[in-house]
């Protein structure tokens, strides 16, 4: 289960917070006195070359929390009674000559216990507004009590960012007067209030449930494989969202054409939402020897079974998954309402499986070629004849079903005549309706049985 941390950022420490936080520091800064095994880690975190990070010196309860922290938790910026910056949690590293070099002006009292974070998201969110989650005060480096409720009402960390700091931080802004608006970029560039009090309009935000039109939709059967797939072929005792494959799915996930550019956002399948669906997956793999995240859904659970003892199979749907976005990408785009819902119903291979059957030119070849042999256009599946029903209507009249596997729909743009069949509306459905789909020989196999019953 991820967990929240909350971090102070006082008065005392603005000029950390202002260096570490606000600013970042080069990562360079550290590689002579990190581990080169650690420094590879955060190269990959930090393609721009700027790290972010926090520190505790090291006493009881600092090193007692810290040692709890993992990558992917949330780890957000406590300062005046507000919450103003949102992270999560790349590494975690005890080294005290770099808490030194990141604050050099704490020799005395050096901070040692680092965790490195993501590039802040900027909020404005007094903890006041939100007693279910938040206490009243903060000091130093402490876990949310509440990090499985927050999980529990908003389904992940990314969403409870998104739903509601995010959202709040911008009620906020926007009930202050112009010339007491926060900007985004500067948390500290206007003195915010402090003290216990929520004033009215924070009143007004408490309890705030986050609107279902803002979430970001629940994964589809596509992701889940890709994402089983990643969980097979990485660590999975130190996954992170540093990790460079989780950063390669996320990226791929957000090139699926799977629920249109209105949920799109920065927490859109990003790396910390790929982790945590890899750490739902321990919840079902009996190897593992914790718990996993006890949130999970039924799909992920059916692609668990189907695919977890057939790596094999589960390779390829996953290669031909990600070889199909290739496939539409380069394809010009179709604006035909069954390419949508069969996106949301069948996924991405159903559509370039749908395309495939509607080139025309295939089509008709394979329309002539079985006038010519059979002299009739008849379903393969049932025996239905359009024209022996409608009469001159339906001379002609077919349509066309590709035979071929899910796992080569987006290997290959050679169709050959005899990968497709003709059958009738209503078997093409029938075909289509389960995952994975049934072959033709199977809906025949279905009828047959029907009829003798």
């Amino acid at each position: 289960m991820p967990s929240v941390f909350v971090y102070s950022a006082g008065q005392t420490a603005a000029k950390h917070f202002e260096r570490s936080i606000q600013q970042g520091i080069p990562l360079t800064t550290f590689r002579s006195l990190l581990p080169a095994y650690a420094y590879g880690e955060l190269e990959q975190a930090y393609p721009d070359g700027v790290c972010y990070l926090w520190g505790d010196r090291g006493g009881e309860h600092g090193r007692q929390y810290w040692q709890q922290i993992s990558p992917g938790d949330l780890a957000l910026c406590y300062r005046n009674r507000r919450i103003v910056a949102a992270s999560t949690v790349v590494a975690t590293l005890e080294n005290e000559a770099a808490g030194l070099q990141a604050w050099p002006d704490a020799v005395n009292e050096p901070y040692r216990l680092l965790f490195f974070l993501s590039k802040p998201v900027w909020t404005d969110v007094p903890v006041a507004s939100l007693p279910q989650y938040f206490g009243k005060i903060y000091q130093g480096l402490r876990r949310l009590p509440t990090s499985q409720k927050v999980v529990e009402d908003f389904g992940s960390l990314d969403r409870f960012v998104q739903d509601s700091l995010l959202r709040l931080s911008e009620r906020a802004r926007s009930a202050r007067p112009m010339d007491a608006h926060v900007p985004a970029q500067s948390t500290n560039a206007h003195p915010l209030p402090d003290d216990d009090a929520a004033s009215a309009s924070d009143r007004d935000l408490i309890a705030a449930e986050p609107p279902a039109s803002r979430r970001n939709p629940p994964w589809s059967r596509d992701e889940l494989i890709l994402a089983l797939d990643l969980y097979f072929c990485v660590d999975r005792s130190s996954v992170s969202p540093s990790h460079p494959d989780v950063v390669a799915l996320s990226a791929l996930l957000n090139r699926l054409r799977l629920h249109g550019n209105a949920h799109r956002n920065g927490l859109y399948r990003n790396a910390n939402g790929v982790t945590m669906k890899l750490m739902n997956y321990r919840r079902c793999d009996p190897t593992y020897e914790g718990v996993g995240l006890a949130r999970g859904n039924k799909l992920e659970q059916q692609i668990w079974d189907q695919y977890s003892g057939n790596r094999e199979a589960l390779e390829r749907a996953s290669a031909s998954i990600a070889q199909a976005v290739d496939f539409l990408e380069g394809e010009e785009e179709t604006k035909s309402g069954d390419d949508t819902d069969s996106v949301v119903e069948g996924g991405i291979l159903e559509v370039v499986h749908k395309r495939r059957e509607r080139s025309r030119t295939l089509v008709d070849r394979k329309k002539s070629a079985v006038l010519r042999d059979t002299g009739r256009l008849q379903c393969e599946a049932c025996g239905f004849d359009f024209q022996l029903v409608y009469g001159d209507l339906g001379q002609g009249f077919a349509e066309c079903h590709h035979r071929s596997p899910l796992s080569e729909a987006a290997q290959s743009r050679v169709t050959r005549l005899n990968d497709l069949a003709i059958v009738c509306a209503n078997c093409h459905r029938m075909l289509h309706r389960k995952t994975p789909w049934m072959t033709v020989e199977d809906l025949v196999s279905a009828l047959t049985d029907l009829k003798a019953e």
